[in-house]
């Protein structure tokens, strides 16, 4: 059995620093997953009406398509917001951690 691997420099700063890139990969990938699959579903399910006129020459596929958009924008917007708000200051800690005990080109 291989011995257990040395206790990382970084300590628990960088466990935070995974948990928070973990956490914050999973809510946006599923809010596109979410997104995506509704998409999928009303063209699969509903293709017909998706020609139907909503408002003047712009028909219910557009609106569909525009939503779809609109909802992609807020995420990549919502990941970079969440980046610098909580993932940047503990990669900062992670950084500080390293180059306090020698290690400044682990990262």
């Amino acid at each position: 059995m291989p011995p257990p691997p040395p206790p990382s420099p970084a300590g628990p700063e960088l466990r935070r620093l995974r948990a928070v890139s973990r956490r914050i990969r999973r809510r946006t990938a599923g809010w596109l997953l979410a997104s995506h699959l509704l998409f999928t579903a009303v063209c699969c399910i509903a293709a017909p009406a998706l020609s139907t006129e909503v408002l003047g020459h712009v028909s219910a596929g557009l609106l569909l398509v525009t939503l779809q958009l609109i909802i992609v924008l807020w995420t990549v917007c919502y990941y970079g917001r969440a980046a610098k708000e909580h993932q940047d200051p503990a990669a900062d800690r992670v950084r500080d951690r390293l180059a306090a005990g020698g290690r400044r080109d682990a990262l």
